[in-house]
């Protein structure tokens, strides 16, 4: 059995889109009760969460929620490596994309500078029962500190997992082109944003996330 998994977490809205864009991959998706009715394929494996009652600052309960279920989940079915995706964004190509992933770093989009300096989440990547710690410190800091954004508290928990365990980072951004570039989609909408358009900015392509190492 495969022990890669691509967990898509969130609404799916656009499920079409995203189970072409990880064709031939392991996915479970981790969503929301009331979803049941999207064309699912019988191979799928989908997770019908109860959403919480409140979604906390930046909808951080959400991702918290969706995020845990599923990795909970490829533990399960015995997945050593995971990528947490969320479920309004598509790979280019998702064989290219996935080549670049270490599977013995943590794995994230870039270092941004700005608000004091944070790690980019809209995907990560690592060992599965790492991610799964990461998710359980942030849960754990949610309860702490219930006003503080939500990349923060990712942040945070994530580096104190890095920290404990001397585990090293690989940042996605330099490594970007137009073969493994990542869009945002929309309703309606082939492409909103791409992240290929990232590397100019500062605040995201840094010395930090060039040189892939800890703030």
């Amino acid at each position: 059995m495969p022990k890669d998994c691509i967990i898509i977490q969130g609404p799916t809205h656009d499920y079409e889109r995203v189970a072409r864009s990880w064709e031939n991959f392991d996915l479970i998706y981790s969503t929301w009760e009331g979803e049941e009715k999207k064309g699912y394929k019988n191979s799928d494996c989908v997770l019908f969460n109860k959403q919480p009652s409140k979604r906390g600052c930046g909808n951080i309960n959400l991702q918290i929620k969706s995020s845990l279920e599923g990795l909970k989940k490829a533990d399960q079915k015995g997945y050593e490596f995971s990528l947490k995706w969320r479920s309004d964004y598509i790979p280019q190509n998702s064989q290219k994309f996935f080549s670049i992933l270490d599977k013995d770093k943590l794995n994230f989009i870039a270092w941004s500078t700005h608000n004091g300096g944070y790690l980019i989440d809209y995907f990560f990547a690592g060992k599965t029962k790492w991610l799964i710690e990461i998710f359980n410190e942030t849960e754990a800091l949610n309860k702490q500190k219930p006003d503080l954004f939500p990349e923060a508290k990712i942040t945070e928990a994530t580096l104190k997992l890095a920290k404990s365990k001397n585990i090293d980072v690989n940042y996605i951004l330099p490594q970007l082109n137009h073969e493994t570039q990542c869009f945002f989609i929309r309703e309606g909408v082939d492409f909103n944003s791409s992240c290929l358009c990232w590397k100019k900015d500062n605040y995201w392509y840094n010395n930090t996330t060039y040189c892939n190492t800890w703030p």
